[in-house]
């Protein structure tokens, strides 16, 4: 079934053969009709490669718990053709419209997280096919050598198109069992962070998911800034990491509470880390159905405090 002019129905449906209830095929509709619109924009075809998932779907494929997939309100996306210099001119345009005493951060994925997704190794959202990574050891520490080559030029490119800080996203580090997490997580960020302090770029790591290796992490990669997730204790990080700028650690589901709920837990990490180098943020992303109000009072709050 035709949705719009370059998007149909079956392109949305969920990969394990479910159907669509209605409330879902309402939102894929409307979807569908925003994609349109990107796609105009672009003006290059658009491939989704994950629309609508049932629940049992995302379940087996690791997604979160709540995803938008399963509402019929995400999906996921290819576009062919479309380089990083559209990223680099994206950073221009913002640096020119930003403050400039305020601070543009460029992001890019840690080398094991992006070796992830490329052998797709994810089975669910807490395991991976390490086997498959043991079996190719030689083939994995070629790519991520070869990773952080290229990581290193998108670096370079995001600074000089406006960027003055770099963020380094180990999303799946959690996954790795402890005795690989030197080779797979600390030396990759290390060799990165090094990168950056010779070039005098101000770096902040986030190796999602390695709890109590925080420290470890801290202590062996040393960089500017270490964001925590929101499982890891603010009374624990601040006493065991040290030299070193905290940012996060809030939990974004925070977000979808009441106003006081809400603000009484960004109050708890604001009074922890009180007189400490601290960068006030979410432990991970915000989630899509955060009103964007509960933000703005989020924010004026913490410009009160």
């Amino acid at each position: 079934m035709i949705l719009t002019p370059h998007f149909n129905k079956k392109e949305f449906a969920s990969r394990d053969g479910a159907g669509m209830p209605e409330p879902v095929w309402q939102n894929i509709r409307i979807l569908a009709s925003q994609l349109e619109v990107l796609r105009a924009h672009l003006n290059k075809p658009i491939n989704v490669t994950s629309g609508y998932r049932s629940e049992s779907y995302n379940e087996r494929i690791g997604g979160v718990k709540d995803s938008q997939h399963t509402l019929g309100k995400a999906s996921d996306l290819q576009v062919k053709g479309l380089k990083p210099k559209t990223v680099y001119k994206a950073i221009e345009k913002t640096r020119e419209r930003l403050d400039k005493k305020k601070s543009l951060i460029g992001f890019i994925g840690a080398p094991w997280t992006l070796l992830i997704y490329m052998l797709g190794a994810k089975q669910n959202k807490k395991e991976i096919d390490f086997l498959k990574i043991k079996k190719k050891d030689f083939e994995c520490n070629l790519i991520l050598d070869k990773l952080h080559d290229y990581l290193c030029t998108h670096i370079e490119n995001q600074i000089n198109a406006g960027a003055n800080v770099i963020q380094i996203f180990d999303s799946w580090s959690g996954l790795l069992p402890a005795e690989d997490l030197p080779n797979f997580c600390f030396i990759p960020n290390l060799k990165i962070v090094d990168f950056c302090k010779k070039k005098k770029i101000p770096v902040i790591c986030f190796p999602k998911g390695i709890n109590k290796y925080y420290k470890e992490f801290n202590n062996i990669v040393k960089p500017d800034g270490l964001n925590l997730d929101y499982d890891i204790d603010p009374l624990w990080a601040k006493e065991n990491l040290n030299n070193v700028v905290i940012q996060g650690g809030l939990n974004p589901k925070t977000l979808l509470s009441n106003d006081q709920e809400m603000i009484r837990n960004a109050k708890k990490y604001l009074d922890i880390f009180h007189g400490k180098p601290y960068i006030f943020n979410l432990g991970h992303g915000l989630i899509p159905e955060t009103d964007p109000d509960k933000v703005e009072t989020l924010i004026k709050f913490y410009k009160d405090y």
